[in-house]
């Protein structure tokens, strides 16, 4: 195990897209803190995939939703080590329908599950990745940018996060801390295919999909992860502020 400990907490690391970025932050010799809702076997995984790598791994059950809980483990995360990186990879579950069938209250759930989990992780954050420098990312969704029929629930609450990704990267660049935002496009081993499995798209729907996407083809949680490590590691020292969406070019 290197001597060297760079902790990063990441919540969300029992999805498909936040499995992938612990183990492409492990394989750029991260050590990870990772948090899951429900899911203990998947997140057991991902640290053993993270260990096998010859970094450390923490697993911590955390719904965002606990302001308390969520600030608790901030300042806990990775022991005495100093923390320099967070990763906001998390969300609640999406409703698939037209914005004519969601009631206020349900956008409501969805605003309040997402945007305020992503803020009561973050700004408890800020206050360790000043001593390290550290850097912030945050999955949001192109859909922002391009609009996507039937998912008027993930657009808005991304949107918001990104909008504090930006006030963040613009407050804290003056003491060293960088954030950026990961636009996910559409990817076979995430969310798309729990949709698939409740019926919401099917392989018509999907090859419609593929063909919305310059590349013409979907991508896997792999593809994005690696532009998730990009951005958290030294080579992107000067990039902060930013949404970069890889979608394989769905919204150009």
């Amino acid at each position: 195990m290197a001597s060297e400990e760079k902790w990063a907490l990441l919540a969300g690391g029992s999805g498909g897209v936040g499995g992938a970025l612990c183990e492409a932050l492990a394989a750029d010799g991260w050590d990870i803190a990772l948090t899951y809702r429900g899911n203990q076997e998947r997140a057991r995984e991902v640290a053993d995939a993270v260990r096998r790598r010859g970094r450390q791994a923490s697993v911590h059950q955390l719904d965002l939703g606990d302001e308390a809980a969520t600030a608790e483990l901030v300042a806990a995360a990775g022991g005495d080590a100093p923390l320099h990186g967070v990763v906001y990879a998390a969300g609640p579950p999406l409703t698939i329908d037209y914005a004519s069938n969601i009631p206020p209250a349900r956008m409501r759930e969805q605003l309040l599950g997402d945007t305020a989990g992503a803020y009561n992780l973050l700004q408890p954050s800020i206050v360790r990745l000043r001593e390290t420098r550290g850097a912030i990312l945050s999955v949001t969704t192109p859909g922002i940018r391009r609009v996507v029929k039937k998912h008027v629930l993930s657009a808005p609450p991304k949107a918001a996060i990104e909008a504090i990704v930006r006030a963040i990267a613009a407050e804290e660049g003056r003491n060293g801390i960088r954030a950026n935002c990961l636009g996910i496009g559409l990817i076979e081993d995430g969310i798309w295919d729990s949709l698939v499995e409740q019926g919401h798209y099917s392989e018509q729907n999907l090859a419609n999909a593929r063909r919305e996407i310059a590349l013409g083809s979907i991508g896997r949680a792999s593809d994005v992860a690696a532009m998730g490590a990009y951005l958290m590691s030294p080579k992107a020292a000067w990039i902060t502020g930013q949404t970069f969406d890889v979608d394989g070019g769905y919204t150009v």
